[in-house]
């Protein structure tokens, strides 16, 4: 594969509706350049992005996937976004690294709910838009009829810029309105003809919208249409850069995933029309980890090296892959790499993309494009990594915040025990200290005990570790790769409270003290249930003791004082603040209140 520069790559993110042709779009794309010998189709299970046992088995799309395709002296990475509700955590990452978003709707199908959400998901993730109006070919297809209700939804932003020749089983060509040219086939056998004579006034009327739109994007630009009427093919092509960025010109297209008629031509379109990495020397915004102070890159090979880990997949051969956007600055294996999050210096053995499952490796990767690096020890999904000497720290990724949350705990197998329903080992939390990736910790069975959801600590253990986080072997020891830390050891909760995904570390009865240092520490729900659950303590922060006086509904604060005595069993509370025994009545009533 060749070497591309920052101008030269395009990154598109196709998103929309479930069963729109997303999927066997890329497909299309990746038979047109001559990248796959033969089209594949997601019902036989054999397409570049549906790789994974449950998407060949569905016939669908569970996670984004990428896929370059060179075209025109270009790469166009493509990344194939799944369009059910389901996985909708898998349009978040993709979203920040890339500069268009590509919004596949069905012909004849109108305009969906997905197609409106990826709509809006593109417009917050502020990405330029581009309508592909796919499956041309079906029956019931009407490209002018989507068009009319884009319009009437989004108003005039919604252009044409490749229109079809014909409809439904007559769709057998496209009209590139900008270009003024036409071409009839399918793929890259696409030729060019004619304008058909009984589209020439629609084509007229097409590109007459898009000048207008190119117009309004810029006052030079309108003032001269204004008095001229016209404008010339460059600053019609500077008005629709322009007004795609600002979002005010949104580009539909014509195509036939499975026909191929209409796909060279919106390459051809993707290539010479939809922005790079480096157009307007666009910033990505960040802050110095050093000072706090905010910072910027733009996407040029001569910037301090930065990128931004938007997907972690689990590779069967080669382990844990982290794939990455690079905002600025060069990267080939002898590039240092520094992960700000985690403040850990990772090392790389060398330097790749990704298309599909397939890992093809590169000597160096430029800015704007999108790799793929192998075996990172500390780095997950959201991490920057960049420049140890200049240190830059991207925006976090913002999940949708789920509905409900449910937990799968793996179970340890061993001939030791029954491990049909467990949740962890308790333990004692200074077994594990030193424990780590190259150096880690051992228990034989005589220094563990199985536990399950409810059970009290056995004496002389303090600590428990959930079950996914244990590596065991055939004689029953189990092997930690991390330490606990002292802020996760446990307890049983009394009575019948937990809270949330946390337990409260006392063996006597539940407390208002003990509600409110869990309300105070970050636990914002409390839930009544038969029977406790483990979890992990919040540690807090060093604050001011609560007040004299509360007022009512106000609830004793977190501070290290109080975290002390929750992991000694709440005896020094009442000691440390007479609060607690002094106001019981009142904080008897914020418990009340908080549990209403």
């Amino acid at each position: 594969m060749a070497d591309y520069k920052t101008n030269d790559i395009r990154n598109i993110a196709l998103m929309g509706h479930g069963g729109e042709g997303k999927t066997t779009l890329t497909e299309a794309m990746l038979y047109a350049a001559h990248i796959v010998d033969r089209q594949g189709r997601v019902e036989d299970g054999n397409t570049t992005t549906d790789f994974e046992p449950e998407e060949v088995k569905r016939h669908n799309s569970i996670s984004a996937a990428v896929a370059p395709v060179d075209w025109a002296g270009k790469t166009i990475n493509v990344i194939d976004i799944p369009g059910y509700f389901d996985f909708i955590g898998e349009v978040t990452g993709p979203l920040r690294v890339v500069e268009t978003a590509g919004i596949v709707i069905g012909a004849s199908t109108g305009l969906s709910v997905g197609a409106e959400k990826a709509l809006k998901n593109a417009e917050k993730a502020h990405v330029c838009k581009i309508i592909i109006v796919n499956q041309m070919d079906k029956e019931h297809a009407n490209f002018d009829e989507l068009i009319d209700q884009l319009r009437e939804a989004h108003g005039s932003s919604v252009v044409p810029l490749i229109l079809p020749i014909g409809n439904g089983p007559t769709f057998k060509g496209v009209v590139n309105v900008l270009d003024q040219k036409a071409y009839e086939g399918p793929y890259d056998k696409a030729k060019e003809i004619a304008i058909p004579a009984d589209m020439q006034s629609k084509v007229q009327e097409a590109y007459e919208k898009l000048v207008e739109e190119a117009a309004s994007t810029d006052e030079a630009l309108m003032e001269k249409y204004l008095e001229e009427g016209e404008l010339s093919h460059e600053e019609v092509l500077a008005g629709f850069h322009k007004g795609m960025k600002d979002g005010a010109i949104v580009p539909a297209v014509a195509v036939s995933a499975i026909t191929g008629v209409g796909i060279s031509a919106m390459m051809d379109m993707i290539a010479k029309y939809l922005p790079s990495p480096a157009d307007n020397n666009a910033e990505h915004k960040g802050t110095n980890p050093r000072n706090g102070e905010e910072t910027s890159r733009v996407s040029s090979d001569d910037q301090p090296f930065s990128a931004f880990v938007y997907k972690t997949i689990a590779d069967p051969f080669m382990g844990k892959l982290s794939l990455i956007r690079i905002f600025s600055g060069k990267l080939t294996a002898a590039t240092p790499l520094y992960n700000v999050n985690k403040e850990k210096a990772e090392k790389i053995s060398g330097v790749s993309i990704m298309r599909g499952k397939k890992q093809i490796s590169k000597q160096e990767l430029h800015a704007g494009d999108l790799g793929a690096l192998a075996k990172l020890q500390f780095t997950s999904t959201g991490d920057t990594l960049c420049d140890p000497n200049n240190p830059i720290l991207y925006p976090a990724l913002q999940f949708p915040h789920p509905c409900f949350s449910r937990a799968v705990y793996a179970a340890i197998s061993s001939p030791h025990y029954n491990a049909s329903a467990m949740d962890g080992i308790a333990i004692k939390a200074a077994d594990t200290f030193g424990a780590s990736e190259r150096t880690p910790v051992v228990l034989p069975p005589s220094r563990y005990t199985v536990v399950d959801t409810g059970d009290p600590l056995p004496d002389g253990t303090d600590a428990v570790v959930m079950a996914e986080d244990v590596i065991n072997d055939d004689t029953g020891n189990v092997t930690l790769r991390a330490a606990i830390p002292p802020w996760q050891h446990v307890r049983q909760v009394g009575e019948d409270i937990c809270m949330g995904d946390m337990i409260a570390p006392t063996n006597t009865a539940v407390t208002p003290a003990l509600i409110g240092a869990f309300l105070a520490g970050g636990v914002t729900e409390i839930a009544v249930k038969k029977r406790p659950l483990f979890g992990i303590i919040p540690t807090g922060d060093e604050i001011v003791p609560p007040t004299d006086n509360p007022k009512k509904g106000e609830i004793i604060e977190f501070n290290s004082s109080v975290f002390s005595a929750m992991l000694t069993g709440w005896g020094a509370v009442s000691k440390t603040y007479p609060i607690v025994k002094d106001k019981k009545e009142l904080l008897s009533e914020a418990l009340e209140t908080a549990l209403a």
